[in-house]
């Protein structure tokens, strides 16, 4: 999902770029107005004591290049609707899709569909603004 997000914000990389993760305790320290040079010390020290497993990044892991690299072959091919809010990006449409699959010899099988979508929905909730 971080892939897709990070697709449709323009963010993605291909180097692993851990983001700092806030939790409540940092939240909370920021609304109490503590300096935020202590607060950024702060995550960083739990950024560095932490598995990188366990961060967030918008690079791709090993196991998504594949899908990554499908979704990216046929990410202009987007069903959108209109809407009274704006245009609502619905997801890909797999038939026109296919074209650039088969240009690129792109073989969808299930598991690779499956992370597809996954990349998909994750896009698509980022270009809706949060919104489904």
């Amino acid at each position: 999902m971080a892939a897709g997000r990070a697709w449709a914000k323009g963010t993605l990389s291909e180097e692993p770029h851990i983001e700092r993760q806030e939790d409540d305790a940092f939240s909370d320290a920021k609304r109490f107005g503590i300096d935020e040079t202590i607060i950024v010390t702060m995550l960083d020290q739990q950024n560095h004591n932490r598995d990188i497993s366990d961060q967030a990044f918008n690079g791709v892991w090993p196991d998504n290049v594949k899908a990554v690299t499908a979704f990216v072959a046929g990410c202009s091919q987007w069903r959108t609707v209109s809407t009274p809010g704006g245009v609502l990006f619905v997801g890909l449409d797999y038939a026109s899709a296919r074209v650039a699959w088969k240009a690129f010899r792109i073989k969808i099988k299930k598991d690779l569909f499956t992370r597809l979508q996954v990349i998909e929905f994750a896009a698509a909730k980022a270009m809706n603004g949060g919104r489904s």
